[in-house]
């Protein structure tokens, strides 16, 4: 990514709001289909686009790239719902490992089998965090678990979240925009950091706004280190409420 320019501030200190104003300006001289608005929520993505539609009268079909990074790749590599893993797929999955697999997992569900499934997506989300959850599993089966897991999806043809995103990056193709604004920057993984390199190689301006101090995800793989890195980059806006 070129040209990055860093919106940096704490809870409560007008960042969101500046993003607004911001991409309010950026349509006053772009068409909205050449900026890119992507957040880790589908909240933070349709936010601005709401105001924007309301501000300048135009129509959701307007933004096709104000979406989550996930839904960015769903679209770019033209895939269908049928062609994502579903309840049943898990259901299967299961009933063939012997095991149980909800298919999603929170810092909550620490002792059931979803658990290796998350390790396997940590594998791919941020490989170093992966290496610390599987000091608290049983080796053998976590390995068999992601080496299965994988089979089962190529054998049924349906893929996972995180094959949209490395599928996205093995085909290494920008998407077709000049202006890229990425929202709760703090919350990506180090996947989707590299899905963002990829995706906005291409555009003239970056804008990455987010928050250490709000960053609550690194169990999940958040790459705050990454994150961090860019302070280093022209900084845009920054208000210390702290003083």
């Amino acid at each position: 990514m070129k040209n990055i320019q860093m919106i940096f501030g704490a809870p409560g200190c007008g960042k969101t709001t500046y993003l607004i104003e911001l991409l309010q300006s950026l349509l006053e001289v772009n068409e909205p289909d050449k900026i890119a608005f992507v957040s880790f929520t589908r909240k933070g993505s349709y936010e601005g686009r709401d105001k924007a539609i309301e501000k300048f009268s135009l129509k959701e079909k307007d933004f096709p790239f104000f979406r989550t990074i996930h839904s960015l790749a769903f679209r770019s590599l033209g895939m269908s719902k049928y062609e994502m893993i579903s309840r049943k797929n898990y259901r299967e999955f299961s009933k063939a490992m012997g095991m149980n697999f909800l298919g999603y997992y929170t810092e909550d569900l620490v002792n059931n089998d979803d658990q290796y499934l998350f390790y396997n997506s940590l594998q791919k989300n941020n490989r170093v965090k992966s290496e610390e959850v599987l000091e608290n599993l049983n080796f053998q089966t976590a390995k068999c678990v992601s080496k299965n897991y994988e089979r089962y999806k190529d054998e049924a043809g349906v893929k996972d979240f995180d094959d949209l995103l490395v599928d996205f990056i093995k085909n290494s193709e920008a998407l077709p925009v000049d202006i890229a604004i990425i929202d709760e920057a703090q919350d990506l993984t180090t996947l989707q950091w590299e899905f963002c390199k990829v995706a906005f190689k291409n555009c003239k301006q970056v804008f990455i706004a987010g928050d250490d101090d709000q960053a609550i995800y690194e169990w999940s793989g958040a790459d705050l280190k990454q994150f961090l890195s860019l302070t280093k980059v022209k900084l845009l806006y920054w208000i210390n409420l702290s003083g």
